[in-house]
C-alpha cells in the first residue's frame, strides 16, 4: 500500500463522506468556493486502492473520480470486474 492521490468532482457536502470513511484523508479544493460543483484532490495514505475503489461505487461516486475513470479506460479487466460489481449495486450497502 502506498499514497493514492485522485481528483474528484463531486458537490460542496461531498467530502465529509470521504472524511468519515478515510479519517486520515487530506483533501484540498481545487475551485472557488462559490461554485456548485468543486474539483478537490484527494490524498490517501497507506490505504488499498480496491478499497477505495469499492468505497467510491458503494456510494455512487466511482465515475466522478479521474482515478477510477482513467483506469477503467485502460484496463479491460478492471473495468469488467467494476462494471459486474456495479450491476444493480449503486446506493446499496
Amino acid at each position: 500500500m502506498g499514497v493514492i492521490i485522485d481528483t474528484l468532482i463531486i458537490a460542496l457536502g461531498e467530502p465529509t463522506i470521504l472524511t468519515k470513511a478515510f479519517p486520515g484523508c487530506e483533501i484540498n479544493r481545487l475551485t472557488p468556493a462559490d461554485s456548485t460543483i468543486q474539483r478537490y484532490r484527494v490524498a490517501l495514505k497507506d490505504e488499498d486502492e480496491q478499497s477505495y475503489f469499492d468505497f467510491l461505487q458503494d456510494n455512487c461516486m466511482a465515475m466522478t473520480s479521474n482515478r477510477f475513470y482513467f483506469r477503467m479506460k485502460s484496463d479491460k479487466s478492471f473495468a469488467d470486474r467494476m462494471r459486474g460489481r456495479f450491476a444493480g449495486n449503486c446506493g446499496r450497502k
